[in-house]
């Protein structure tokens, strides 16, 4: 898998944000300001790059444009190296009410570059525990990014379960009036050659979910102690009716069930509902672990999945994290740095603490001005730190 990173940044109309050729450090950039000022909106402009979606929910190009922006185009551009590389290239990216329309090196592109991003932030902990399909999704989705093929399988599991769905509709209807012409005799023989289809894929899906928690499970002990300073006991459960099912027990599941379905007119059990029971030291993270407790469970589940990421591709995601240093302690803040610098990724962290570079490395002598230069013996990568007010960013520091 290509590594790119990205060295330079402009966007107009974007949000609150206007940026004109921001230059990247290609490891750690730090980005301070006042709530409000527009750093969770650069961080999104980002992630659009590599995903072309928000990590937002339901924002797309109304969302996107800058209120009373001079035009209906957003515009994000950008200089992109590869990592094998010291070539830059120019990957640039349209918005407008039609969609995405993208540039690389000069070329009109369909398919992008594959620019991973990771977004992390503490406070969707609340949503992730809350909501059983924000787990199912964030499991899925990087899963995906791991596994191409599970991917492309529950693609295919999307669309039969649209198509059983349209047929379970279909067949209710055609129950509750006289079938003079068999239809529901026709639309059942329909439904069961999709489930034929279903149970070969189900079995599948589970067995690649089970087996993405047991790797986590065996990299969370580690991530915990070296980042978060913490010995703790996380365990992810996947629960599920058609785990350890064959096709054919998965077939007759369904067709068991298939009368209930009609009645509801929609799939009541089938693997896009299942759910993943979180617990933090024995504890129900769901319902009994403190709001601190989640959130390091949070942390720790993404930071073990950077390193099953790193270990398949010997190379880590762009992170995005977004105000994570004031849910830290010191001890933990020291943790994620320590992590942060060993790591082959780019990394962009936001914070309202003008003071936060000194928590970081406090014996390094920062200078306000863009020439400075520095050294540390604890500091082994470059790193930029940016001030952010009202949309407008300006470098304030640079260690090398």
């Amino acid at each position: 898998m290509p590594s790119y990173k990205i060295l330079n940044f402009s966007s107009k109309n974007f949000r609150n944000i206007e940026f004109q050729n921001i230059e990247f450090s290609s490891k750690l950039n730090l980005i301070i300001g006042k709530n409000g000022n527009g750093k969770t909106n650069l961080l999104e402009g980002i992630h659009l790059l590599g995903s072309k979606k928000s990590f937002r929910k339901n924002n797309t190009f109304p969302q996107f444009l800058k209120v009373n922006g001079e035009n209906s185009n957003i515009y994000i551009l950008s200089i992109i190296k590869e990592e094998s590389s010291d070539r830059k290239i120019p990957f640039n990216c349209q918005i407008d009410s039609n969609g995405f329309n993208f540039s690389f090196d000069g070329k009109i592109v369909k398919k992008i570059p594959l620019i991973i991003t990771m977004y992390i932030s503490p406070f969707d902990a609340h949503l992730f525990y809350l909501i059983p399909k924000v787990r199912r999704d964030f499991f899925d989705h990087y899963l995906g990014i791991l596994n191409s093929e599970y991917k492309k399988i529950l693609s295919k599991y999307f669309s039969l379960i649209k198509i059983r769905n349209k047929l379970i509709s279909s067949s209710r209807a055609a129950r509750s009036v006289k079938d003079i012409k068999g239809n529901f005799s026709n639309l059942t023989k329909q439904i069961n050659a999709v489930d034929k289809e279903l149970s070969r894929y189900i079995p599948i899906i589970i067995r690649e979910r089970e087996l993405f928690l047991s790797n986590l499970k065996t990299i969370y002990p580690q991530v915990a102690k070296d980042i978060f300073a913490n010995d703790v006991d996380i365990n992810i459960i996947l629960d599920s009716k058609f785990k350890s099912l064959s096709e054919e027990e998965v077939f007759k599941f369904m067709q068991d069930n298939l009368n209930e379905d009609i009645k509801l007119g929609i799939t009541k059990y089938s693997v896009h509902r299942d759910n993943y029971l979180i617990s933090f030291n024995g504890l129900n993270c769901e319902g009994f672990a403190s709001t601190g407790q989640q959130k390091l469970c949070y942390l720790s589940t993404l930071f073990a999945y950077i390193e099953l990421f790193k270990n398949k591709f010997s190379i880590g995601p762009i992170l995005l994290l977004d105000d994570v240093a004031t849910e830290l302690d010191k001890q933990k803040l020291n943790g994620l740095v320590k992590y942060l610098s060993n790591g082959n990724f780019q990394v962009f962290i936001t914070t309202t603490d003008e003071n936060f570079e000194n928590m970081l490395f406090k014996e390094t002598t920062l200078f306000n001005n863009t020439n400075a230069c520095t050294s540390h013996q604890n500091l082994h990568f470059p790193i930029k730190k940016f001030k952010l007010e009202a949309g407008y960013m300006s470098l304030m520091t640079e260690l090398v």
